[in-house]
């Protein structure tokens, strides 16, 4: 910590920063790590020379949902983040549990002292509040399951209706020609990471008929744009007949 502090306390502009800035706002808080969240708030003991308070008195707004990614550095699918410890019987499980909940940065001293530290008044520095109502989803059924599959425990309602949506879905490509289900349209996948998507891409194009052959694009007359586009248009290689094709900037 001293010698990252060093550094921000050798740099004038990220010191003054530090020492003019009256809040700080922290968003997908569930990526950052504990030992980041202590790191940030040392920090900011030091250069604003205020020890009595968190981050020596910024304030700080943070938001996100740690039911979903975890800190930078854990393996994605490790969302243990709200695990019920007391639920687990299997001893083994419950060690990894515990060993990947304490990256989180709800288990850093900075956020004991934010949230559960009472000052004098009998209050604490920070403040929770929760937001707990729905506006992409208007059907309550539909968002119940969505709030089980969510949290990681669905009721055996929830997991037979999952379960007959799936048996259909399989019903209907085994029901389909092989060309069809070829031009399929089928769910998009999201993955944590390019590497994770580099691989899932390479084992469907390993599963389509053609040869694949490298074939690499160019982009011109983006103006000042034309280098951070055309870095991705030169990935866009080894397409093949009924290779799905997903933009996510407009080209126009």
């Amino acid at each position: 910590m001293e010698l990252i502090t060093s550094k921000v306390f050798g740099n004038p502009q990220a010191a003054k920063r530090w020492r003019d800035t009256e809040v700080l706002i922290i968003d997908e808080i569930s990526m950052i790590s504990s030992n980041t969240f202590d790191l940030l708030s040392f920090i900011g003991k030091r250069i604003r020379d205020d020890f009595s308070k968190p981050f020596g008195g910024l304030q700080v707004v943070v938001c996100g949902d740690f039911y979903q990614l975890p800190p930078v550095g854990i393996s994605s699918g490790s969302g243990f983040s709200n695990v019920d410890l007391s639920a687990i019987s299997d001893l083994e499980f419950k060690k990894s549990v515990e060993s990947k909940q304490k990256f989180y940065c709800f288990r850093s001293l900075a956020w004991q002292e934010l949230f559960h530290k009472q000052q004098p008044n009998g209050e604490t520095f920070g403040k929770v509040i929760i937001l707990d109502q729905i506006f992409r989803q208007k059907d309550h059924l539909f968002a119940d399951m969505l709030n089980e599959i969510r949290r990681g425990v669905c009721t055996p309602e929830t997991s037979r209706v999952l379960f007959l949506k799936t048996k259909e879905y399989e019903q209907m490509k085994q029901q389909k020609s092989a060309e069809t289900e070829s031009t399929e349209i089928r769910p998009t996948k999201l993955f944590g990471t390019n590497k994770e998507v580099d691989v899932e891409n390479e084992l469907q194009l390993s599963r389509l008929p053609d040869v694949i052959e490298d074939e690499h694009a160019t982009g011109e007359n983006y103006g000042e744009s034309k280098h951070y586009y055309s870095q991705y248009l030169s990935k866009m290689s080894n397409l093949l007949t009924f290779c799905f094709v997903l933009f996510y900037f407009n080209f126009r």
